[in-house]
């Protein structure tokens, strides 16, 4: 890391809704880290299974931790909800002159130098706006093992990602849409800002993504994000197909095609500047031809194999 780097410190907000059960190994993890947050605003977001009241007992015993209470109206709105609760927790941080700010989700384990490697990460390459590390969820069949949930390497996972504090500004925060994890990224690498994974860094999620949804419904939430953010038909079915060779096979595509459908025939399309929409279709153009092209240096050499 660079000296610089030193003076900027990191910040962390988790929104969390009936995490009593995870949050305490969360807060270990974290606790656990080479490099400690200045401060951590936990904000729960209507919680009614005690997390709270759990809340108010950690920060008795947790250096920095900040309870942030949100009062939940209507129905649940997974992304704008997360959003909203996100934005929440760095208003109560904005007395603190932080420099990078992570959101980890209230059921996600870090290994002991996750935030150490990323802002080592950050140090060296000073136009890195957005880091993360890869998701790793359990397998329910197979207790104790592991699968790695999909990623590309240009997107940063929602659960457990970093923000230099100039990339998040200049994006103009957080959009409160579904999809808002892949949105930040498109517009941060539209600006001239880089975006990336880092190879190697797991963190443990312990609750997958729509895993509370179900499959079915999981992916047709997907299927709705993808339409509202403007996706196009082709790399919707794109990703209908790659979601055929992952579990649950065929209820994640018609899930996906199904969402889409209706996000379509509702008119739920999310009004976005057109130079965002321009560079987000660019994007996924590019993704398609560098599989199209992947798939057919395979598929010649395995033909060019002798017999």
């Amino acid at each position: 890391m660079r000296p610089a780097e030193a003076d900027r410190p990191l910040v962390l907000v988790s929104p969390v809704r009936d995490e009593a059960a995870g949050l305490p190994c969360a807060v270990a993890s974290v606790l656990a880290q080479r490099v400690r947050p200045l401060a951590w605003a936990v904000v729960d977001d209507g919680s009614t299974d005690g997390t709270w009241e759990l809340l108010g007992e950690l920060a008795r015993r947790v250096p920095g931790l900040r309870p942030v209470r949100l009062e939940r109206r209507g129905a649940r709105q997974p992304g704008p909800a997360v959003v909203r609760a996100f934005q929440a927790g760095l208003e109560a941080l904005r007395d603190l002159p932080w420099g990078y700010v992570g959101k980890l989700d209230g059921d996600v384990l870090l290994p002991g130098d996750y935030y150490a490697r990323l802002l080592e990460a950050f140090g060296r390459e000073p136009r890195l706006g957005i880091a993360g590390g890869a998701c790793l969820a359990p397998r329910s069949a197979r207790p104790g093992r592991f699968r790695l949930e999909p990623n590309a390497p240009q997107h940063t996972r929602g659960p457990c990602k970093v923000w230099r504090r100039e990339c998040l500004e200049e994006i103009g925060g957080l959009r409160p849409v579904l999809g808002w994890d892949g949105l930040d990224g498109s517009e941060a690498r539209r600006l001239g800002w880089h975006t990336r994974t880092l190879p190697g860094l797991y963190a443990l999620h312990l609750r997958p993504t729509h895993a509370g949804d179900g499959p079915l419904r999981g992916a047709r939430r997907a299927g709705r994000g993808a339409w509202q953010l403007h996706h196009g038909p082709v790399y919707l079915a794109a990703r209908a197909l790659a979601a055929l060779l992952r579990p649950p096979h065929l209820l994640g595509p018609l899930g996906l095609l199904a969402g889409y459908l209706e996000a379509a025939l509702r008119g739920e399309r999310q009004a976005l500047p057109p130079e965002l929409v321009r560079h987000l279709r660019r994007e996924q153009r590019a993704r398609l031809l560098g599989a199209l092209a992947d798939l057919l240096g395979r598929a010649g050499g395995r033909g060019g194999e002798p017999a």
